[in-house]
């Protein structure tokens, strides 16, 4: 299931109704925004394959669910409302939402832009969300977790089997979860789908700060995979800082297109890569950590 799928309406219907693309909207404001009108990247009332369905279809379409609702849960707890929304997560009844408080948590942004991109008035658009966004929680966590691998990629799916092996003894371990940091949407995508076709379980963040928020929140997180230059209070640089002091056991790397942004002191990171990088090198480093260490979910089952 990816993006377009949530609601059970492709590109190219004249059906989509306005709440409908509010609630995409939602989930997808931080990779359309600035990027063309909601309307044309769903592609409503035009032939399919027109608009930007490449960003919200297939494999970049669950990187942008699963990023988005990542970002939306931790607005919620961000605004007080942890256990409003941990009821919508877990099986059993959902609480309810007021208009107003839904208006906060998403921010006067927006929801300005929701407006205009669906002609909605703002009444009847955040009225709309607050009864429809607990219901497409229940529908994303059906077993009561928050998935963290986009809509399908727990670590017990079923589906999931990609393994490394350990080259001492022959162990077979899971392969590692690895947090992409990455503040370019387009590159981080294209790096996340690349490192879920090669097995690993994938979480995004689009700055530093994203990254800490995360980290304090998945304890399942072997790697990180960040650039050095970014916006907010941590560049990648920080971040290895801060990962380094309070997450010894996590294995950090990192990517930056000028040289002189790696730090002089090389113990700060377990690994370098100038862009443009080869992802298949950065996936053989973390799993050569993998082969030493152990992934979370191998090291669980000891």
């Amino acid at each position: 299931m990816d993006l377009l799928d949530v609601l059970g309406t492709r590109p190219g219907s004249r059906g989509m109704s306005p709440l409908k693309m509010a609630i995409i909207g939602v989930l997808a404001y931080r990779a359309l925004k600035g990027r063309g009108r909601l309307a044309d990247a769903l592609g409503v009332g035009l032939p399919s394959g027109s608009g930007f369905q490449g960003i919200l279809s297939g494999a970049a379409g669950r990187s942008v669910l699963a990023t988005g609702l990542r970002n939306l849960l931790d607005r919620f707890r961000e605004n007080g409302q942890g256990d409003r929304t941990q009821s919508w997560v877990s099986i059993g009844p959902n609480k309810p939402i007021a208009p107003h408080e839904l208006a906060l948590v998403l921010g006067e942004e927006q929801v300005a832009w929701l407006v205009h991109e669906t002609a909605l008035p703002r009444d009847e658009l955040m009225a709309g969300l607050g009864g429809a966004l607990p219901e497409l929680l229940d529908q994303l966590t059906p077993d009561g977790r928050i998935p963290t691998e986009g809509v399908s990629g727990r670590r017990d799916d079923p589906t999931v089997d990609a393994m490394c092996v350990d080259s001492e003894n022959g162990r077979q371990l899971v392969t590692p979860s690895v947090l992409i940091v990455e503040d370019e949407i387009i590159l981080r995508m294209a790096t996340a789908d690349e490192f879920r076709e090669a097995g690993f379980f994938v979480n995004e963040a689009a700055n530093g700060d994203e990254a800490v928020a995360m980290l304090r929140s998945y304890s399942n997180i072997d790697a990180v995979f960040s650039d050095v230059r970014m916006p907010g209070t941590l560049d990648g640089i920080g971040l290895a800082e801060w990962v380094r002091l309070r997450y010894p056991n996590i294995r950090m790397f990192l990517t930056s297109g000028t040289l002189e942004a790696f730090p002089t002191n090389q113990t700060v990171a377990d690994g370098y890569f100038p862009k443009p990088y080869v992802t298949a090198e950065v996936e053989r480093a973390i799993k050569q950590v993998c082969e030493k260490t152990g992934s979370h979910a191998e090291l669980a089952h000891i």
